[in-house]
């Protein structure tokens, strides 16, 4: 990735390919953690992302845990500066949901986790329908007015609901999200491509214009597995190619991945898109 050109997301500049933290604290302790964390950074990458949600679903835990790894991390190396970091709110058990309340104090206890004063770019990271948008959006706002956090991100919207989001935070004079974040792999398409409730909805509209994407578990944990045991191939390329506002990002698997997936050439090329894949590791000490 090192020397690869880096993606305008609003005022950022984000390597190609970003970095998930889910699995730290969970399945790569501490001392693991901060291994591939400086790799990818010394490899040229400067995109992180987690949840405060991450990884409660693992025994012993409750959640913070990769926000936690990732802020002592931080706070050892003095790369804060060169990093875009990004977070999201509403998975973790003790604050779930997308309230003000909520929001404001899950949105402490992450800069606290992460011992950084703003967060880069702030999800939501599941809808939460029980509580208003308006509500939700506004309480997003604040913590921007308040320079908390520099930029919202959805992720796992639907398009109808990004789109009240969009209609919303336009009447409230509220910034609109930066970018989008659907579930998209070789086996995880329908969300995006199919005809379902996401569908091609994900396509950019009218409704939210040319909005990026970044794409959360690119690379299926279990096939991107076989690809590395076999070693013999590359799983994905990600081929970025720019000219202007005509950013392009197009997917071109293995062999191997079109044998096991029936994959069909149908590369994402979105005028005014910048497609990035935030690849959330399976991190092992065992060769493979």
């Amino acid at each position: 990735m090192t020397g690869s050109p880096t993606r305008t997301l609003a005022d950022l500049q984000i390597s190609p390919i970003g970095l998930g933290g889910n699995v730290f604290g969970w399945t790569a302790d501490e001392a693991t953690s901060f291994e591939v964390l400086d790799a990818y950074v010394d490899g040229g990458g400067n995109l992180v992302d987690t949840a405060d949600g991450y990884s409660y679903w693992a025994p012993g835990n409750s959640g913070g845990e990769s926000e936690t790894v990732i802020g002592a991390w931080l706070a050892s190396r003095p790369v804060r500066e060169r990093v875009v970091l990004a977070t999201k709110v509403s998975t973790k058990p003790d604050r779930a949901g997308l309230s003000a309340d909520n929001i404001h104090r899950a949105l402490e206890e992450s800069l606290s986790r992460l011992r950084t004063e703003v967060i880069d770019i702030y999800y939501a990271h599941f809808d939460d329908e029980s509580t208003p948008m308006e509500e939700t959006v506004a309480a997003f706002e604040d913590a921007r007015l308040a320079g908390r956090i520099r930029h919202v991100g959805l992720s796992n919207y639907t398009p109808e609901r990004i789109r009240q989001w969009f209609a919303i935070a336009d009447s409230q004079g509220s910034a609109r999200p930066i970018v989008l974040q659907p579930h998209y792999n070789l086996l995880h398409r329908d969300d995006v491509e199919g005809p379902g409730a996401r569908g091609t909805g994900w396509r950019p509209s009218s409704a939210w214009g040319s909005c990026p994407t970044s794409l959360w578990r690119p690379v299926s944990s279990r096939e991107s597995t076989a690809e590395m045991r076999r070693s013999t191939a590359t799983g994905l390329e990600w081929l970025p190619t720019t000219s202007g506002r005509s950013a392009m990002t197009s997917l071109k698997p293995s062999s191997g991945w079109r044998r096991i997936t029936g994959w069909s050439p149908q590369p994402w090329r979105w005028p005014g898109c910048v497609i990035v894949p935030v690849s959330l590791l399976r991190w092992r000490r065992r060769a493979i």
